[in-house]
């Protein structure tokens, strides 16, 4: 070599240099690879989470929406209650001016009916100081007993069509005497205490 050969210095390149050099280079380039598949793989996941996060999302902004549906369907059913109340203590409230209404006409009737009758009896009674047969009572006795005698009279007149009145007699004529005996009692009883 001559002296004057920049290069006759320059120490021979090792083979096992190039390849350990190589398996660096290799070993470099598989690591590269695995940390794109990490970093694929943590983008993968920050998208499902970002997915989730926005389902998430969603999922409370239905549920925001129920509750909020929910409140107004509870302030609803509680107007609805307020109104019910309201209804009922109205109607409690007719209900006892109806109670005191209906006794209070009960009362006038009963007074009315009390007022007539005594006027009723007062007139029958007032001016007559003549002594009577049968006296006030007896002479109402005896024309409701023939009043009463009539109606029997009437009743078994009619009593082959009536089930529930018998008759007396198997014979017609005689059951027709019984029934004109009867209304003629009857009207005797009547007249007499009218005559009284």
């Amino acid at each position: 070599m001559s002296d004057d050969d920049p290069f006759s210095h320059v120490e021979p390149v090792d083979s096992t240099d190039d390849d350990s050099l190589e398996a660096e280079r290799r070993e470099l380039a598989q690591r590269k690879r695995g940390l794109a598949d990490f970093a694929a793989e943590l983008d993968e996941r920050e998208t499902e989470l970002r997915n989730r996060d926005k389902q998430l999302d969603e999922r409370e902004a239905e549920l925001d929406g129920r509750a909020q549906r929910i409140e107004e369907r509870e302030a609803e059913l509680d107007d609805r209650e307020v109104a019910i109340k309201e209804r009922e203590r109205e109607l409690a409230t007719r209900a006892e001016e109806l109670d005191e209404t209906e006794q209070t006409l009960q009362a006038y009737v009963d007074d009315s009916i009390r007022e007539t009758i005594h006027e009723a009896v007062s007139e029958a009674t007032v001016g007559d100081d003549t002594p009577h047969r049968f006296g006030t009572i007896g002479s109402l006795i005896l024309g409701l007993v023939g009043v009463t005698l009539v109606v029997g009279g009437v009743l078994y007149g009619f009593a082959d069509e009536i089930a529930l009145v018998p008759l007396l007699f198997a014979n017609d004529a005689a059951n027709l005497g019984v029934t004109v005996l009867l209304l003629f009692s009857g009207l005797a009883a009547n007249l007499a205490a009218v005559a009284d």
